[in-house]
């Protein structure tokens, strides 16, 4: 039976201190991610009993209620019934909010999330088309010659291309800037005009200063710093303009501010800070690749349940942005072989007790982890169970071991669960690194299936 997503949303907002509490909401694959002005005024047991919900969290200055993989249905009734009743939800300046008592890094995980989570979906989907890209040159179906590759590569890559549009807009919704402006800043940064002067090499000035030629396609952190400063000129400008041309001499002068700062301090600042940090962390891993992959693939899922896991995402697009290749990707994903195999053990010890009213619900969420959502398995299964998730960290730090030692690398940003393996073949074909994968993979969902099943004892209910 389909659920009654107008119910769930109603329920949520009743004990979350209703439609006014909420100072902004947004979502990602599985999770609603609230800003509370009074997170005291929320009763959180109450929402985790909701027929639909499968946990809350309370982590990184965000009140989360995880939905699972019909978020989207949920976050959009919940829309419906704030627009419906409550129209132009307001912060009440006469007193401070829970939101204004965050800490920096609950701001800092708040602002991550809110300018990438829109764009993950499609980028993710993106990184599955290059995937198959991939395997259909490796096997000679596809040429790169033909009108089908151009096509299907334009469809894949014009997402990572056109970043600093994206991101521009993401990044102005989050900071309260004028999207457009931003949008305005994305584009120079990768118009052809700009593009052309950097593949010919030839030194130009803006005034009086020498131009730094660096090529922003794809990149990530000039425009997110140009959002930022856009937003607060723009609200300067909007304080000593006339109402009368403030609309439009606003955003020109905007533009002609941030503009030229983005190409002569923001963009080389965050191009040589983006390069060092890749480079730094490449040579971390560099420099003992078992260790480093134990770790990564231990912590993943932890970082996963508080929220935290949104900080890594710019690194990971920042070293395929820079250095064209992540160990830090697959290694997520290894991770999250390994809750899957623990899920897996659960699945068996059900089956092995007849448990089959509990085995459905577990072999669907099992199924969702092969294709990369976790949340379902860690607040629905491993978690509650404690040892579970202990033998997932277990096998996905093995994993990762494995992979490390074996050199993984992913080439493309976006492949989820085991569709991953694709972004681990380069354009030459598979080779050592896909290996690489196939054995973390295995290693994780093995190990931490085999541990389960030793160790649970499944209790009938």
């Amino acid at each position: 039976m389909a659920k009654n997503y107008k119910n769930i949303a109603s329920s949520i907002l009743d004990h979350i201190g209703g439609a006014a509490n909420i100072s902004s909401l947004v979502h990602c694959a599985t999770r609603l991610r609230f800003s509370l002005k009074n997170q005291s005024a929320a009763d959180i047991e109450a929402i985790k009993a909701i027929d639909g919900v499968l946990t809350v969290v309370v982590s990184g200055g965000q009140f989360q209620v995880i939905i699972g993989n019909e978020v989207p249905e949920v976050f959009a009734s919940i829309n419906l019934l704030i627009n419906s009743n409550s129209p132009g939800l307001e912060k009440h300046a006469s007193q401070p909010t829970d939101a204004d008592k965050k800490t920096i890094m609950g701001r800092l995980v708040e602002t991550i999330s809110g300018i990438f989570a829109p764009t993950l979906g499609a980028m993710c989907g993106a990184g599955l088309i290059k995937g198959l890209i991939a395997i259909l040159l490796m096997t000679k179906v596809l040429d790169e010659t033909s009108g089908t590759y151009i096509i299907l590569y334009a469809l894949s890559d014009a997402l990572f291309y056109f970043l600093p549009i994206l991101l521009g807009y993401s990044a102005a919704k989050t900071f309260g800037g004028n999207v457009f402006v931003s949008m305005v800043l994305g584009g120079a940064l990768i118009h052809p005009a700009i593009r052309d002067v950097v593949s010919a090499g030839d030194p130009k000035q803006f005034m009086m200063f020498n131009l730094t030629l660096i090529d922003y396609g794809s990149s990530v952190l000039p425009i997110i710093f140009a959002a930022y400063l856009s937003s607060h000129v723009e609200r300067i400008l909007n304080q000593i303009l006339p109402a009368a041309i403030k609309n439009f001499v606003g955003p020109m002068l905007a533009i002609l501010i941030v503009g030229p700062l983005v190409f002569l301090l923001i963009g080389p600042t965050a191009d040589f800070s983006s390069f060092y940090l890749a480079t730094k962390y490449q040579a971390l891993y560099a420099l003992n690749p078992t260790i480093g992959g134990a770790v990564i693939g231990a912590l993943w899922q932890p970082l996963v349940i508080f929220g935290l896991h949104w900080g890594f995402i710019p690194i990971i697009i920042n070293d395929y942005a820079t250095v064209k290749t992540s160990f830090l990707d697959p290694m997520t994903q290894i991770a999250v072989m390994g809750q899957t195999g623990a899920a897996f053990g659960i699945l068996v010890k059900m089956l092995l007790n007849r448990d089959t009213k509990n085995a459905g619900l577990t072999a669907s969420s099992t199924v969702s982890g092969v294709f990369g959502v976790t949340e379902p398995i860690i607040y629905g299964l491993t978690l509650p169970r404690k040892s579970p998730f202990i033998m997932g960290i277990i096998g996905s730090a093995a994993g990762g071991a494995v992979a490390g030692t074996l050199g993984v690398k992913g080439y493309t940003f976006g492949a989820l669960g085991i569709f991953f393996l694709a972004s681990t073949i380069p354009e030459e074909g598979i080779g050592a690194s896909f290996y690489a994968a196939v054995f973390g993979i295995i290693t994780a969902f093995s190990i931490s299936a085999i541990l389960t099943i030793l160790t649970y004892r499944h209790k009938k209910s």
